[in-house]
Parts: structure tokens; sequence; C-alpha cells
């Protein structure tokens, strides 16, 4: 019966050093992310359209899958399925938003600079570009990337 109760400890100890290890990691590659949050924190909860699961970069750090994006008529919310302490969702009025779509071989990519913070890139995929475009109701568009003439 001893052993038996050991197994489950073993399991247990595995069980808590992976999430503490899983956060610590997450914590120290998304520094970029809590800085843009000072500079652009939600100041109240967001009632706009979200789309969830998305894929993007924010601050240097890739978020593929694990982005949540949203748009209203004030500007665009960005959030990951992290904990917010981790986190804190960011709130970007639409006026300090500039983006250029970057075609590459087989993805569409849209790369976007913030007006307090201008020399961090970001960017976003264009499906997800299209939408905020659409929930901006005409205050944002993007800058399309030329058509190629083959």
């Amino acid at each position: 019966m001893e052993g038996f109760m050991w197994g489950y400890f073993d399991k247990a100890l595995f069980i808590v050093f992976f999430l503490g290890f899983a956060t610590t990691l997450v914590w120290f590659i998304s520094r970029g992310w809590r800085e843009l949050a000072k500079a652009y924190p939600l100041m109240f909860p967001f009632s706009g359209k979200r789309w969830f699961f998305e894929s993007g970069a924010i601050a240097g750090a890739r978020y593929g899958g694990l982005l949540i994006a949203g748009g209203d008529l004030p500007g665009a919310y960005f959030a990951t399925c992290f904990p917010s302490a981790v986190c804190p969702p960011l709130f970007i009025p639409w006026d300090e938003i500039k983006g250029v779509e970057r075609k590459g071989f087989l993805v569409r990519s849209v790369e976007l600079r913030f007006a307090k913070q201008p020399d961090q890139e970001h960017w976003i995929s264009g499906r997800v570009a299209d939408k905020l475009e659409k929930g901006s109701g005409g205050k944002w568009k993007y800058q399309r990337a030329e058509k190629s003439s083959l």
C-alpha cells in the first residue's frame, strides 16, 4: 500500500513541477507583452466581437493559436489564452494602429505598428486583420500589398 501512495505522489509532483516550469517560461517570454500592456491597458470590459484561437506575434513573442483578437468602434482588443496576470489584455485605439499587408508564399499576414511603441513589430494573420477591419466599422484599414503582374 505504501508504494501505491508514492506513485500518486510522484505524478502529482511532476504535474506541479511541469505547470510551474511552463508558467515561468511563459512569464519570461511575454515580458514584452506586459510592457505593451502598460502603454495600452484595457480600462473597461471589452464588449465587441472576439475571435479565439487566432495566430499572431505581439511584442516579439508568437502566439500561434493562443491569441484572442477583437474589434469594435473605439479600437482593437488583444488577449491570450494565458491568465491575465501573465499577459494582461490590450486595448489599442484605431488611430494608433498602422497595418501593412505582407504576402508570403502560402500565407498572408499584416504587420502592425502601435503609435506608443513604434519600434516594436507585431503581426497578425491576414484573416484576423480582415475581421478587425470589418469590426472597426470603417475606422481602420490596413495597407494592402501590391498585386504582382505575372
